[in-house]
């Protein structure tokens, strides 16, 4: 429920988790460990944040905004380690941090889903239609990747997923991460996308020129001097 306050462990990390996306996670140090084991005889989820560029190893500082992070299922290694796949659930903010566990866990409160207001209709479409040009240049220069891939055509989960795929800093997704509405995600992401389509654009018309060039060089007569 949105706005609720709860208490959840906290799992400071590299990287910006959002709704609906997918994450396998390694735990091998030994206070998540302890983390994994209280989520899953508790049933509950665990927050994941973005370090700070602050954070130092055993005293992590998180952002204030983050995802929960759903265990969808686990492999419990014989050393005591896990394999999990985690599944974003809900963004929320972190009120109050506490340290009287082994791992970090804080006081969050649960943020609503705002979509938002304007032309909801006219920049969905048109960030789904950039979203389309931009994964068309990705998979034309992967070698066999997939050739297609399914988006969300739901506002909000159309945000979420255009985020996890921008190929942009962790700093700029956990802007997108603390976006308002997804109005606002989808207005910043419309100009993220331009700006990787010109980009990919250029990358590939530079190497067709280059590969014209090389092809119809004349041959190195200096030999015959």
């Amino acid at each position: 429920m949105a706005d609720e306050i709860i208490e959840i462990p906290l799992f400071p990390l590299n990287l910006v988790l959002f709704p609906g996306m997918v994450q396998p996670l390694h735990i091998f140090e030994p206070r998540y460990r302890e983390m994994t084991r209280f989520c899953l005889d508790s049933n509950i989820a665990f927050g994941v944040t973005l370090a700070t560029p602050e954070s130092e190893f055993g005293h992590e500082q998180p952002e204030r905004f983050g995802t929960l992070a759903r265990i969808a299922d686990y492999q419990r290694l014989p050393d005591g380690r896990y394999n999990l796949i985690t599944v974003g659930v809900q963004r929320f903010e972190a009120l109050e941090l506490c340290q009287d566990k082994p791992y970090l866990s804080g006081k969050v409160r649960l943020l609503p889903e705002d979509i938002g207001a304007g032309d909801i209709a006219s920049l969905t479409l048109e960030a789904r239609s950039l979203l389309d040009d931009y994964l068309s240049l990705v998979l034309s220069i992967m070698e066999g990747g997939e050739t297609s891939i399914a988006v969300p055509k739901d506002t909000v989960e159309l945000s979420y997923f255009i985020a996890v795929c921008l190929p942009c800093e962790d700093v700029v997704k956990q802007t997108l991460l603390e976006a308002q509405t997804a109005v606002d995600r989808l207005t910043r992401e419309r100009e993220l996308l331009r700006i990787e389509i010109a980009a990919i654009s250029t990358q590939i018309l530079n190497g067709a020129t280059n590969g014209c060039a090389d092809e119809e060089a004349p041959p190195d007569r200096s030999h015959l001097n």
